[in-house]
């Protein structure tokens, strides 16, 4: 097919020789080009985009009615699977060396930090059971301050009350208007930390109440109609491989399933 070419295989051409006053001179070699320029190889692959573009619009038009406008149709097929074949396998050439760099430097940065990271990990097993000790008894204090809080407010509103009481009746046993209530004065109570925090040059560690789960029932938690109708993509992809496994298996029959034969056409490239 044309704008295939430039993916075959083509033998190199010796540098160019010229002949000077007897000496026997090579060519300069080419410019080194830039191996992380994409430009180069964009328009490698832009040589396709007409030819793919002529494709798709020949493709639109076809209909398929008798035998001649299948054979067409069966053509093109091949002719746009010969196509992306040599596309993809041109990629996989072009790639490869970024592949194999890629890896390389995984190589030597990935075990380096995944032993930090292990490092980092069990330090970090290390530390959690005292600063969740000590995050618990500050909740304890916090707590035990709420408590002192609310009691020294109701004790200082009693004693406002009963003063008041008591001004009342003093001033009703002398014919005279009640005085105005004395403000209510709450005895201050310690500051406890809103949070646990500890912070060094390179770090901080901080406790955090958060909500977790786990599924105890997984059966009674899939008859949560709004967790099905919100996740049935990804629900039936976790479960079609058991499907698709018993179904090869010769299961004709799954409750909630239903099993059916069904056409598929196969069409391979000719080679």
């Amino acid at each position: 097919m044309e704008g295939l070419s430039f993916l075959k295989n083509t033998a190199s051409t010796p540098p160019e020789r010229m002949t000077t006053g007897g000496w026997s001179e090579v060519a300069p070699p080419p410019a080194a080009r830039d191996p992380f320029d994409p430009a180069p190889l964009a328009e490698l692959f832009d040589k396709f985009r007409g030819q793919i573009d002529a494709m798709r619009a020949q493709a639109a038009t076809v209909q398929v009615v008798d035998q001649a406008s299948h054979d067409i149709a069966l053509t093109m097929i091949g002719e746009a699977k010969q196509v992306a074949g040599k596309i993809e396998k041109k990629r996989k050439e072009v790639k490869e060396p970024y592949l194999q760099m890629g890896k390389a430097i995984d190589g030597f940065a990935n075990p380096l930090v995944g032993a930090l990271k292990d490092i980092a990990g069990k330090l970090e097993a290390a530390i959690r059971p005292w600063i969740i000790e000590q995050d618990r008894k500050r909740r304890e204090a916090e707590a035990e301050a709420r408590r002192a809080a609310e009691e020294a407010r109701r004790k200082a509103e009693a004693e406002a009350a009963e003063k008041a009481r008591q001004a009342a009746a003093e001033a009703e046993a002398k014919h005279e208007p009640p005085p105005p209530p004395e403000p209510v004065v709450i005895p201050a109570v310690p500051d406890v930390p809103a949070e646990t925090r500890s912070k060094v040059e390179t770090a901080t560690a901080s406790v955090d109440l958060v909500w977790d789960w786990h599924i105890e029932d997984l059966f009674a938690a899939l008859q949560n109609q709004a967790l099905v109708d919100a996740r049935q993509k990804e629900l039936t992809k976790a479960i079609a491989p058991w499907i698709n496994a018993q179904v090869k298996a010769g299961a004709r029959e799954i409750p909630g399933v239903a099993i059916y034969q069904t056409e598929k056409v196969k069409t391979r490239v000719r080679r």
